[in-house]
């Protein structure tokens, strides 16, 4: 937190009340203000410079893009084969329950409404 402050004094820093990275992605959402929001792993497992592609297809009027590493130009180095085989698991159960052409659960940006 001071190497943060000392890059942005007045940066808000939001604590969790909870444990794990749900709960922490939950309070970083309910703090959040804004049109646009951003979530990324601070592991470095994804390349910021994508950012601006999947924010122009929010300015284009769709409310939630998403990435996947399954899909070409996409890749992971720290995911094993049961990992993936639970990832894809876990896929075909969104895509079974809730409908929609997913093909990786990470990698959100959003706003509120239609899906890209």
């Amino acid at each position: 937190m001071e190497i943060a402050r000392q890059l942005l004094p007045d940066i808000q820093v939001i604590k969790q009340r909870g444990s794990g990275k749900g709960d922490a992605l939950r309070a970083g959402f309910n703090a959040a203000r804004g049109d646009i929001i951003v979530m990324l792993d601070a592991d470095g497992s994804t390349d910021p410079a994508a950012i601006p592609v999947f924010v122009s297809c929010l300015l284009t009027g769709v409310d939630y893009a998403k990435g996947s590493r399954f899909l070409p130009g996409g890749g992971t180095a720290d995911m094993g084969l049961l990992r993936k085989i639970g990832n894809w698991a876990f896929v075909l159960m969104v895509r079974r329950l809730f409908g929609g052409k997913y093909t990786d659960l990470c990698l959100d940006i959003m706003r509120s409404g239609k899906t890209h």
